[in-house]
């Protein structure tokens, strides 16, 4: 949320810059706007905004068009692939943590402190992602491309799901 939160500022800096008469509108010209304007009109110049805003609709439309130009580009691709975390069973992971004793924490201690600290779990899984793709993906298959998209479950658990297409 605060990387989103930093991302939506940013971006309206930039739309404020490049489009100064809408700084001083009012509430009611606001509405006047709703009024005369369909959603499209109104929503069109939010949207190349909104774009740049990692997890909102616009942005994963654009690394969903990204995507397709890649494909059309190299080729589908040869393999699928998702990667979910371990995130309760790294013994990695909960060295990290304040609690840090894999032995004597029992199995929900250990889901408490993925969702306690929810930053250094994310970190761990995108090292661990960048690792699995370095090392299997580029030097072990020798992959032409590859593509993949990180979620998080309802309780917030990291998993990614990819392609890749292998050069022979």
């Amino acid at each position: 949320n605060m990387k989103q939160r930093h991302q939506l500022l940013s971006q309206s800096r930039i739309y404020i810059q490049q489009h100064p008469n809408d700084v001083h509108l009012t509430v009611e010209q606001l509405r006047d706007m709703v009024g005369r304007m369909s959603s499209d009109q109104l929503m069109k110049p939010v949207h190349r905004y909104a774009a740049k805003i990692s997890g909102s609709d616009q942005y994963w439309f654009q690394r969903y068009l990204e995507l397709q130009a890649l494909l059309e580009q190299k080729g589908m691709p040869t393999f699928f692939w998702t990667v979910s975390s371990a995130d309760t069973y790294w013994p990695e992971l909960h060295s990290l943590m304040p609690h840090s004793d894999m032995e004597t924490i029992t199995h929900s201690a250990r889901m408490q402190a993925v969702i306690d600290v929810p930053h250094l779990t994310d970190w761990f899984f995108c090292q661990k992602l960048r690792d699995f793709v370095d090392h299997w993906l580029l030097k072990i298959l020798d992959a032409d491309y590859h593509w993949y998209r990180i979620e998080y479950q309802a309780r917030g658990s990291t998993h990614a799901h990819g392609c890749a297409r292998l050069k022979n």
